[in-house]
């Protein structure tokens, strides 16, 4: 996974260690935890693998079906996102060793070069996946964060910048994110971008929503999309009464 660490200045890099072990363990040690784990099944019945790297093959897993799917839309392939119940996860090794698969890797982003993958010894517990589990949304939370900070500096420069920012945020760390795919979608509405709006609305119909998101009202979405990222991100400024109680600001 690049999160752009070995980048920073060492005390940059020292406060972004931090700031994933203590996501870490707040993920931990919270109630929700994965129910399923999904494969891509591709054609004939075979499982996508990532191709060898430093000599070895690697199972690619997926907390969701939506990252199974996009990983799959990233490399042209065709298939479908198969779940396995998160308490059968220990039989995920047995017979892969023999195929020449001895790794995995969890959400592998498609549009990266770097590859972290973990031994399949990790998945012959719950408890070490969950540790695996609980890096990976961590270090995906604090990425996805971070571009979430992009769009809305995109948003004052327009929404051209914006669609460029939210693109970027989707593609690398939220395409698990139906407010970046409603965004999208009102964005390419106020372009006139037929086939744009066409694309992101069909990446909204994947989530199966329970309720639907507005697309339609470009003020009434906007807001509604806006809010809802700066919610998951944890960029929402709520004042805690008196003046301007009722009214929520983002983080700069």
């Amino acid at each position: 996974m690049e999160c752009g660490i070995e980048h920073l200045a060492p005390a940059e890099r020292e406060a972004q260690v931090q700031a994933l072990s203590n996501r870490m363990r707040s993920i931990l040690a919270g109630r929700q935890k994965p129910e399923w784990v999904f494969l891509c099944n591709v054609g004939n019945g075979g499982t996508l693998c990532l191709p060898p790297v430093n000599g070895e093959t690697s199972l690619l897993l997926f907390t969701s079906p939506l990252l199974a799917l996009d990983y799959l839309r990233a490399i042209g392939a065709r298939g479908e996102a198969r779940a396995v119940p998160i308490d059968a996860i220990t039989e995920l090794p047995r017979g892969w060793p023999e195929l020449g698969v001895h790794s995995f890797c969890l959400n592998r982003c498609p549009r990266c070069k770097v590859v972290t993958a973990f031994l399949l010894d990790a998945l012959t517990s719950l408890d070490s996946f969950l540790k695996i589990w609980a890096l990976e949304r961590a270090s995906r939370f604090l990425k996805g964060q971070g571009l979430a900070r992009a769009v809305f500096e995109g948003q004052k420069q327009g929404m051209a910048h914006m669609r460029v920012a939210l693109e970027a945020l989707r593609d690398h760390a939220a395409a698990d994110n139906a407010h970046v795919s409603q965004l999208l979608a009102l964005i390419a509405l106020a372009q006139e971008d037929v086939e744009g709006r066409a694309a992101a609305l069909a990446r909204l119909n994947e989530f199966q929503l329970p309720v639907k998101l507005e697309v339609d009202d470009f003020t009434r979405g906007f807001s509604q999309g806006i809010v809802g990222l700066l919610a998951t991100y944890e960029l929402l400024r709520v004042p805690p009464g008196g003046e301007g109680a009722g009214s929520v600001s983002h983080e700069a």
